[in-house]
């Protein structure tokens, strides 16, 4: 797999018209919430919180820059992994990165943004962070449960809010258990906020 991109370059398919309304509102209120819960996210895992609300405030910066309809997934997820890769060299990081540079790359492959072709991104970059040793509990009780929850509920053509919903529930029941009878792992307790917020950004932009 190569990364042949260059940093500030858009690439990569724009968001079909139909989805634009909510690939709006899912920047900004998952922009929002990485703002917010900086502090929150440094008292367990710092400085997670800052670098991640850092990229929190570039992606809203870059989408008030450019117009919402010219924007690419691909792009974001490219300058998110290399944020996340230039910030902070720990495993979490480098974990993150390389399933943002990795979604990237699918999503290009695949020549189009829609839900299914995101989902099958997700889970092309979960199964290859796996492969590589990846096995942080971010990833084992937060982003890997709320992936299969996704996959198993979109094979069974359930809508796209739907889906969301559950494997935000899927996601958040899997951080209550990442330790025991213990407090939950704050890694992947962040996934349930952040993937419970991906929800309701999608549910307000169908109202």
């Amino acid at each position: 797999m190569a990364f042949v991109y260059e940093t500030g370059t858009l690439i990569g398919p724009k968001v079909k018209p139909e989805y634009l309304k909510a690939y709006q509102k899912l920047l900004d209120v998952c922009s929002q919430v990485l703002i917010n819960c900086e502090h929150q996210i440094n008292r367990y895992q710092n400085p997670y919180g800052t670098i991640l609300a850092n990229i929190a405030r570039k992606t809203k910066k870059s989408a008030e820059d450019l117009s919402i309809a010219e924007t690419r997934p691909c792009s974001l997820l490219y300058n998110v992994g290399i944020e996340l890769c230039e910030d902070d060299r720990r495993p979490t990081s480098a974990g993150l990165s390389l399933l943002c540079l990795k979604m990237a790359d699918e999503l290009i492959l695949a020549g189009e943004v829609t839900f299914r072709s995101l989902l099958k991104a997700l889970a092309t970059s979960v199964e290859y962070a796996e492969q590589l040793g990846w096995k942080e509990k971010i990833l084992t009780f937060g982003i890997k449960p709320y992936c299969q929850t996704l996959q198993t509920l979109l094979e069974a053509e359930h809508d796209m809010n739907f889906c969301l919903g559950e494997a935000a529930a899927a996601a958040e029941s899997a951080a209550k258990k990442s330790n025991g009878p213990g407090v939950p792992d704050s890694g992947a307790h962040a996934v349930g906020v952040f993937t419970r917020a991906i929800h309701e950004s999608i549910k307000a932009s169908l109202l």
